[in-house]
């Protein structure tokens, strides 16, 4: 899997633009109807791990998890 970060959602909401470390098509898009369960919690700066297909010039994201994120003290 690959890490990226949410950059920002189309006008409707239905898609996220999502900045990857893939060199050869940086920018990945994710989209609301492939991930319902995780839409509600993805936000602007959002750190995910994700796979990737080519979709013409762009990367379309088929599998997506968001990064745990410790709190402050735990481990």
């Amino acid at each position: 899997m690959i890490e990226g970060v949410v950059l920002y959602f189309s006008p409707c909401g239905a898609a996220a633009h999502i900045w990857c470390v893939l060199s050869e098509s940086p920018l990945c898009i994710a989209y609301c109807e492939d991930f319902p369960e995780l839409w509600d919690s993805l936000q602007v700066g959002s750190r995910v791990q994700l796979r990737v297909k080519p979709m013409g010039a762009l990367m379309r994201v088929f599998e997506m998890r968001l990064f745990a994120l410790e709190t402050a003290g735990s481990g």
